[in-house]
């Protein structure tokens, strides 16, 4: 291999030097035109103190971090940029959302049609002290995170967005309920048959409601549902009784017998074949047998008792209670009997009344049959003192029945 001389070892370093210069002169143009349209299809709009940079869902840049002296906010779906930037912004290829409405009418772009559509399918509703966002739970955007300014909230499987922005919902296609429920009945018919909640049924529990699947649902166990939590014990999701309407709109059926997912009155004959025992302040209803409603926590005004395998009445109730189909117990019925015959002298007849510490002491006789219960009118017995004790502002009332003062 021949050795080069120093002059031509010189040339060929220089030749070099100028091809490098060259080549990186152009990838610089190159690069520098590419970029001065790398915000095409993107606008800005004034927001606070800044300018709020926006780009269709589908383009590469969204979410970026940091983008051209701007940082992305997931609350917005956009990035912010000082209002010192706005020029920078144009020479970028950014529109103007005022220059875009302007020229949309003469020339609409691909991506202000997209945008515009791009929340079609989706319905809106008041929510607390803003707007609930909504969508069917197939769509490939249902749970992000965040979703043009507004943000997800699990328990009610939608987005979050403050009223401000109604206006920015409706042009991006999207429906309030309000105007979807006042639509034809033609359209409200055909949702229903595609209601997200067809095939599920919902039955009161505690304080509301339980809604149940298959265990083959493809939402089955889904930690929130609509609204509802997961019960893993249950099988199925819990809601406040306050959600029935919206579980029966989104297509859920009552898998109650008849009345007993009604807030209303019972049917003339909700309480046949059951049996009303006195209890305490109240009384207990006993049904007979596997009663379909046995177990149901909150039934007409009272409250399952799985001690006694019955609903707890408060003694007010019993009319409604024997008008509705039950029947009194035969221990019951000669209690109520025998004090309505008894009712000139007064239940508390043969019962003394005396002061006790700050209170009042009502003794029975030892022969009383009501010895030892432990909640009696207003009072509540004391072992102690084999009585009950009253508060001594109960002191008329007692006296008016038959008690005598010592």
């Amino acid at each position: 291999m021949n050795k080069l001389s120093l002059p031509a070892l010189k040339k060929l370093t220089k030749y070099k030097l100028n091809t490098f210069k060259m080549t990186s002169t152009s990838n610089y143009k190159t690069t520098s035109t590419r970029n001065t349209t790398s915000l095409d299809g993107m606008t800005f709009t004034p927001y606070g103190r800044g300018i709020l940079l926006t780009a269709d869902d589908d383009h590469p840049r969204q979410e970026q971090k940091y983008l051209y002296g701007g940082w992305w906010m997931p609350s917005l779906s956009g990035w912010f940029f000082k209002k010192s930037l706005k020029s920078k912004l144009l020479s970028l290829g950014a529109q103007s959302s005022s220059s875009v409405d302007t020229t949309s009418a003469s020339k609409p772009s691909r991506s202000s049609s997209s945008s515009s559509s791009s929340l079609k399918g989706m319905s809106f509703e008041s929510y607390g002290k803003g707007l609930l966002l909504t969508c069917d739970p197939s769509s490939q955007r249902f749970g992000q995170k965040y979703f043009y300014g507004g943000w997800w909230l699990p328990s009610q499987d939608g987005w979050f967005f403050r009223k401000s922005l109604r206006s920015k919902l409706l042009s991006l296609g999207a429906v309030s309920s309000t105007e979807t429920s006042s639509s034809s009945t033609e359209s409200s018919s055909s949702s229903t048959e595609h209601s997200p909640l067809s095939g599920m049924t919902f039955t009161p529990y505690g304080r509301g409601l339980l809604l149940t699947c298959s265990a083959s649902h493809s939402r089955w166990s889904q930690k929130y549902f609509y609204g509802g939590w997961w019960m893993p014990a249950q099988d199925g999701w819990f809601f406040k009784s306050n959600l029935k309407s919206k579980l029966v709109s989104l297509g859920a059926s009552c898998g109650g017998s008849e009345g007993c997912c009604s807030s209303g009155s019972p049917s003339s004959t909700q309480f046949t074949d059951m049996v009303v025992e006195k209890y305490g302040r109240g009384y207990l209803l006993v049904p007979s047998g596997r009663h379909q409603d046995e177990g149901v926590k909150n039934y007409f005004g009272g409250w399952w008792m799985p001690k006694f395998d019955s609903w707890f009445f408060k003694s007010q109730y019993l009319d409604v209670l024997l008008s509705h189909g039950a029947t009194l117990s035969d221990s019951t019925s000669t209690s109520t009997s025998t004090s309505t015959s008894t009712s000139t002298p007064g239940p508390l007849q043969g019962m003394l009344l005396e002061p006790y510490k700050r209170g009042l002491l009502l003794v029975p006789s030892s022969t009383h049959p009501d010895v030892g219960q432990k909640t009696y009118h207003s009072g509540w017995w004391m072992p102690s003192q084999n009585a009950w004790i009253f508060r001594k502002t109960a002191k008329k009332s007692l006296l008016s029945m038959g008690a005598a003062l010592v």
